[in-house]
């Protein structure tokens, strides 16, 4: 597949697009975790194959839990929260998922539900605002 590379003034609007959208995210992480300090660093901003997403992520064979979200409008397409499994457990128990774990190793069932609430919640403000910003009408579906 041949995926065509925006310029570098396309690439910098979307890094300031995403750099808002990212500080309104932070803002209802903190909000949803009591308050809690949230950093963010610049965003990244690169145009990548869906079949290279794995070894962004730590390669094939890293552990990774995904939430993800289709978006329907103006603009169609996916929003993917990642997070190393360590991550994705410490932010549960954080979200109050009593239990991380079933016996398997998988993620509990209200882990996973609390982690789609959350990405549900931080993508939400994220593409609002972001969304009002390129004067854009996005529909985010539930997330899976």
């Amino acid at each position: 597949m041949k995926l065509d590379h925006p310029g570098s003034l396309v690439l910098d609007a979307l890094r300031e697009v995403c750099r808002v959208g990212g500080g309104h995210a932070a803002t209802a992480l903190a909000q949803l975790t009591g308050g809690r300090k949230i950093g963010m660093e610049v965003p990244r901003v690169f145009v990548a194959a869906l079949a290279d997403v794995p070894a962004l992520l730590g390669g094939p064979e890293a552990p990774v839990v995904g939430v993800l979200q289709e978006l329907k409008g103006d603009s169609e397409g996916i929003v993917l929260l990642a997070l190393s499994s360590d991550n994705a457990r410490t932010f549960a128990r954080s979200l109050g998922a009593t239990e991380a774990d079933k016996p398997s190793g998988e993620l509990s069932d209200s882990a996973s539900e609390a982690l789609r609430e959350a990405a549900n919640i931080i993508s939400g403000a994220f593409l609002t605002s972001a969304a009002r910003l390129i004067k854009l009408t996005v529909i985010p579906q539930i997330p899976l």
